[in-house]
């Protein structure tokens, strides 16, 4: 299955992100190539209707070994501000919360697509480009913000379905339709 393949490619290029220093080209053109295959990856199995819910794991997996990777590589050469990392420890805190009452709830560990999580997402990939920038402080700090609404909403989702929904749009919108 095609989405799957692209999947596996982002998880293989995440990896190939190691040896190189986040401000190269090489390491640049590696992360817009998994970028890519991450915007690519979803779209293919809508449009052809192949969605599986081993394709979003895999997904899930892959998004997190690539913010991994590129979290230890690009932190040590960026400056974080002060209320950065306050944000950072809350917004992990409810997301595992969420994580959590999934597992209790729904007998999974998951985490939901909805859309502010892709949309935290996409600011997240894009932050690597305005990390030397003078709008640095206010990206990070509109990231964090994005961030945890989007962990809220997640854990809220979480609290209030009566059924496992992995493609949940929004606290709005129960089905995806992108």
């Amino acid at each position: 299955m095609i989405p799957n393949i692209l999947t596996a490619i982002r998880i293989a290029v995440s990896l190939t992100l190691l040896p190189f220093n986040p401000v190269s080209y090489y390491f640049q053109f590696l992360y817009i190539i998994a970028g890519i295959s991450d915007l690519l990856d979803g779209y293919i199995a809508r449009m052809t209707q192949t969605e599986t819910e081993l394709g979003a794991r895999l997904d899930s997996l892959a998004d997190l070994i690539f913010c991994i990777i590129v979290l230890y590589k690009v932190l040590p050469v960026i400056h974080i501000y002060k209320y950065v990392p306050v944000f950072f420890i809350l917004i992990v805190i409810i997301r595992m919360i969420a994580v959590l009452v999934c597992r209790v709830k729904f007998g999974k560990v998951a985490m939901l697509h909805t859309i502010s999580n892709k949309m935290t997402g996409i600011l997240l990939f894009f932050y690597l480009f305005f990390a030397t920038s003078n709008v640095s402080a206010i990206y990070q700090y509109g990231l964090c913000c994005l961030g945890m609404i989007s962990a809220v909403e997640e854990l809220w989702i979480h609290i209030r379905s009566e059924e496992w929904e992995l493609n949940r749009a929004s606290i709005w919108k129960s089905r995806r339709s992108l």
